[in-house]
């Protein structure tokens, strides 16, 4: 499933944004400037001077959005790989006992059953 999201996100969803954002692209300069205007408009009437350190600190905001955005995507992706590797153990053994008890297998024979359960687990969520 993580290979499946990946393939989607980088063939499909990032070309479909690509286009997006270059048929926005003419347009973008036009409405930042719109945006510093009324900024600076309404901090001149709120008796403030924001000439110095604008136009960084705007670039400064959007690129801790764009890392902001990074990171997360990362923290999730590492969160699932964490969530995957606590969960094989927990069904390897749950499946193990099930085939044991329940289905009165051989030591042996259930374990590779349960090992092949918890790799198929695995596989299916990767």
């Amino acid at each position: 499933m993580i290979i499946l999201g990946l393939y989607t996100l980088i063939f499909i969803l990032v070309p479909y944004l690509l286009t997006i954002l270059l048929d926005i692209i003419p347009s973008l300069g036009v409405l930042i400037v719109i945006i510093i205007g009324i900024v600076m408009m309404l901090s001149a009437a709120a008796g403030r001077n924001l000439s110095r350190g604008f136009s960084t600190g705007l670039i400064n905001g959007t690129l801790q959005g764009f890392w902001y955005c990074i990171n997360w995507l990362i923290n999730t992706i590492v969160r699932i790989l964490r969530w995957t590797a606590r969960m094989t153990p927990r069904v390897y053994r749950r499946s193990r006992t099930f085939f044991i008890n329940q289905c009165g297998m051989s030591q042996g024979l259930s374990s590779v059953l349960a090992f092949l359960v918890s790799t198929g687990m695995v596989v299916v969520i990767i």
